[in-house]
């Protein structure tokens, strides 16, 4: 036979077993690597359904472990950050600073992972917000942290700077970011953002916003939760009579309302009662009796109530 041609053959065939061996390391090395990806998401799921079920140590303990194996996954440390959080609310006053900040440490690796991490900037925001300073909270960083939720949903933003705003009275502000906020992309579902908004206009005494946002819901796009949907008809009857306007508006949503199965109503019947008397008090001009508020004052046991009552017709003899 030809040396050539030997040559060529034995080169031939070790370069066939170098590949064979190439291969079979590879595919060695991806069945070792989706094992490891699945152990790592069994612990994840593990430690979630132990937070989920308020098994803190165990879902501690849970994430620890994955952490050690895994340090490049946001969404890993966002649930220590959030398993940290829960531990902080229900530790004795010697562990809440540490539990408190881990939290932080942790929603703060998951930004840093990941910068468009929506509920881990979320995370942080609220630890700024309701941690001590001895935890390593900065009320200062907080603007920041909303204005880089903003690029990613100004919805979810607003709902973290409105409350704060209103506050200190910076409704305008507020009507803008609202306004903004209203034609970008977001996970909130336009119609429960509206309702939201106008839940927290109302919140601060801002009715007539309240009740423009709240009649503004498409309601035709299933956009609302039940609870929501069912409580947005109540909410326009207050709306309406603490702004005194579309007295007939509020008065159909009121009876809708108390037409509801009793199992459906969050709201005592005594403030339905009360919210459909002053309507149709307010409806005539001010010039029915007051007997079925004074009714309504004189039997219920609710002191927000009789309060409301007394100073509503207070403001009445007034009128």
């Amino acid at each position: 036979m030809n040396p050539c041609n030997i040559k060529s053959n034995n080169y031939q065939k070790k370069n066939f077993q170098y590949n064979l061996l190439c291969f079979c390391i590879l595919l060695l090395s991806s069945a070792v690597k989706a094992k490891n990806d699945a152990s790592l998401n069994d612990l994840f799921n593990q430690a979630t359904a132990a937070f989920a079920e308020n098994h803190l140590d165990h879902a501690e303990m849970l994430i620890e472990k994955l952490l050690e194996s895994s340090q490049n996954e946001a969404e890993h440390y966002y649930l220590a950050g959030r398993i940290a959080g829960k531990q902080a609310q229900e530790a004795n006053l010697f562990s809440q600073l540490s539990y408190a900040r881990a939290a932080k440490k942790y929603f703060t690796a998951a930004i840093r992972i990941d910068p468009q991490h929506q509920n881990a900037i979320i995370g942080l925001i609220r630890f700024h917000q309701q941690a001590p300073v001895m935890a390593g909270s900065d009320k200062q960083s907080i603007p920041e942290l909303i204005n880089q939720l903003r690029t990613i949903d100004a919805r979810a933003a607003f709902t973290m700077d409105a409350p704060k705003l209103l506050e200190n009275n910076h409704v305008k502000s507020v009507v803008d970011f609202y306004k903004e906020a209203l034609n970008k992309p977001s996970k909130t579902r336009l119609g429960q953002f509206q309702y939201d908004a106008a839940m927290w206009f109302s919140a601060y005494g801002h009715y007539h916003q309240a009740l423009e946002i709240m009649q503004s819901i498409d309601l035709s796009q299933n956009d609302l939760d039940d609870e929501s949907t069912v409580m947005r008809l109540y909410q326009l009857a207050k709306l309406t009579a603490e702004t005194q306007t579309q007295l007939d508006v509020g008065i159909k949503n009121i009876q809708l309302y108390a037409a509801l199965p009793k199992g459906d109503k969050t709201i005592p019947q005594d403030w339905i009662d009360f919210r459909l008397a002053q309507l149709n008090f307010l409806n005539s001009g001010q010039t029915l009796d007051k007997t079925e508020l004074l009714k309504i004052q004189s039997r219920t046991s609710l002191d927000e109530l009789k309060a409301k009552i007394q100073s509503f017709l207070e403001e009445a003899v007034l009128n």
